[in-house]
């Protein structure tokens, strides 16, 4: 039921109590399928019990997926919870401790970070306007989720965007950054790894290129190549094998195997020669 949403955390909504949840009836199964079953039913061709089932069915499911979630997302997880306070549009609503949590947690990365400094810039940052932050920059953040008619009625902001251009904010009337302390603390969190996705996919691409036919490929050799050239160039985009290099990369690259042929065959030829005047 919405009011149990909006009253309750999620962690502690008792999913086993039957009565937070919508009469089976009135679940949404999309407009089609509920046509469709209305259709049928009408028409005779299921009976009421088995439109019932399917609802039920349907409340199971939800049910169920609601329970997944409550298990496997980190919804306690103590890191994200105290990273909301990068958060721009929202930044009011965090506090101090959400900071500090950071500086205690990397303090390794952040020992030459004055916290005295970083306070400061924390107070101005959640008294900042939203005006100034170009609107440039919040066009370029926005990333709409939902639109009726061609019309955003749900979308949201890419912290990582705004947090750029808060990087390059000035102190009035100087050149001097304005949030370059605080800023350090969130690249910390802007550079967490949302999931494990990333590692998979590249562990996909060994798979598919260090076969049982190519099994002598050396991670410190060609395989790292491959590697890197595949998530450079996606083929998605542009295949490895058609990539051009820059024609100043190979004169580069030409330079420096005529230079690394010429010492190879001087150490060759003295050593030839060493080797007849031993002889």
């Amino acid at each position: 039921m919405p009011n149990i949403l909006k009253d309750t955390a999620v962690v502690d909504i008792d999913l086993n109590d039957d009565a937070i949840f919508k009469p089976t009836k009135q679940i949404f199964l999309g407009a089609m399928t509920k046509a469709n079953l209305t259709a049928l039913l009408n028409n005779g061709d299921i009976s009421e019990s088995d439109f019932n089932k399917v609802l039920d069915a349907a409340h199971c499911y939800f049910k169920y997926a609601l329970v997944y979630l409550q298990k496997k997302f980190p919804l306690t997880n103590e890191l994200l919870a105290n990273a909301k306070w990068i958060d721009v549009p929202n930044r009011i609503k965090s506090n101090w401790n959400n900071v500090e949590y950071f500086l205690d947690r990397y303090h390794d990365l952040l020992s030459d970070t004055s916290v005295e400094v970083v306070y400061d810039e924390f107070l101005d940052y959640q008294t900042l306007m939203d005006t100034d932050i170009e609107a440039k920059a919040w066009e370029e953040a926005k990333v709409i989720d939902c639109e009726e008619e061609g019309v955003p009625t749900v979308f949201h902001y890419r912290v990582d965007v705004l947090w750029w251009h808060i990087a390059n904010l000035k102190i009035p009337g100087t050149n001097v950054p304005r949030f370059s302390h605080l800023f350090k603390v969130a690249e910390i969190i802007l550079v967490l790894p949302h999931s494990n996705a990333e590692e998979e996919r590249l562990f996909s691409i060994v798979r598919k290129n260090k076969t049982d036919s190519r099994s002598s490929l050396k991670l410190d050799g060609t395989l790292s190549s491959i590697l890197a050239m595949k998530s450079r160039f996606q083929e998605s985009v542009v295949p490895c094998y058609k990539w051009q290099p820059e024609e100043e990369v190979l004169k580069k690259a030409k330079k420096a195997t005529l230079n690394y042929n010429k010492i190879v065959c001087e150490n060759c030829l003295s050593y030839s020669i060493q080797d007849t005047v031993l002889q």
